[in-house]
């Protein structure tokens, strides 16, 4: 390999290595600000539950409907939530595979390889297909029940429990199906369908998380 060959080398090597280097800063970029529209989505959900589940009570009169609006306003949340953490998902690999692939063994090399590793810096072939086709790690339903079994079960719990409460509140020796049939219904929809499809929500949006 005669000096001119070997420069020519040396100046791809070094392109490279300030390529990676710049990927790698763009992608921890954008992995940073995924995360930050993830807690925005968050606090928007609590900020609604918050608002709209001590509305429900502010007055005898006020509809219990307040609180399946609440509960269909999470599930909008948790819907973007989940094409949110789709692509923080596929970023965060995307991340993982530089430093495991490119940089773990080019820092072990210039420490002498004192892990003795078998393998040089390379680019991962999933990390070049993922960026010809973005495709993420996981499903959008896979995400959506992640973040569902992170935080979003337990805002549904609340108000489903405040829901139930506001529909059995106030009971007299009504039998109780009565009871539900006529305080929680919705226009012409009987309160004993909604009682019972709400209760099948929630035990589904449990299944799930367990």
């Amino acid at each position: 390999m005669d000096e001119s060959t070997i420069k020519e080398h040396m100046e791809s090597l070094s392109n490279i290595q300030t390529f990676m280097i710049h990927l790698y800063r763009s992608e921890t970029g954008r992995e940073i600000a995924l995360r930050g529209r993830l807690d925005v989505t968050i606090g928007g959900a609590v900020v609604v539950t918050s608002g709209l589940v001590p509305l429900a009570f502010s007055s005898p009169d006020a509809s219990h409907i307040i609180l399946l609006a609440n509960g269909l306003l999470l599930a909008i949340f948790l819907l973007v939530e989940a094409r949110r953490f789709q692509i923080h998902e596929m970023i965060m690999k995307r991340v993982r595979t530089i430093e495991r692939n490119y940089i773990a063994p080019l820092i072990n090399q210039i420490a002498l390889e004192p892990k003795a590793m078998q393998y040089r810096p390379h680019v991962d072939l999933t990390l070049v297909d993922n960026l010809f086709h973005y495709e993420a790690p996981i499903s959008r339903f896979q995400a959506a029940v992640l973040r569902l079994r992170s935080i979003y079960i337990y805002l549904f719990g609340i108000v489903y429990v405040v829901w139930l409460q506001k529909i059995l509140f106030d009971r007299t020796d009504q039998p109780l199906l009565d009871h539900i049939n006529q305080q929680a219904v919705i226009g012409s929809i009987s309160g004993t369908i909604v009682f019972f499809v709400v209760i099948a929500l929630m035990l589904t949006a449990l299944i799930l998380v367990d």
